[in-house]
């Protein structure tokens, strides 16, 4: 990785409804950065199929 990258993390599913995309987001941010403890940016990207 550079200094400038970042990871993109596209998550697929037919579980998330419209609502909930704006409320799963957060929590995957939440997991990737405090709970993980992981310091590269992230791109998360949910697509209902």
């Amino acid at each position: 990785m550079t200094r400038d990258s970042d990871v993109d993390i596209i998550v697929v599913s037919r579980r998330f409804g419209l609502k909930e995309h704006f409320t799963i987001t957060p929590e995957l941010y939440d997991e990737w950065h405090l709970k993980q403890k992981i310091d590269y940016p992230v791109d998360i990207l949910l697509f209902i199929p």
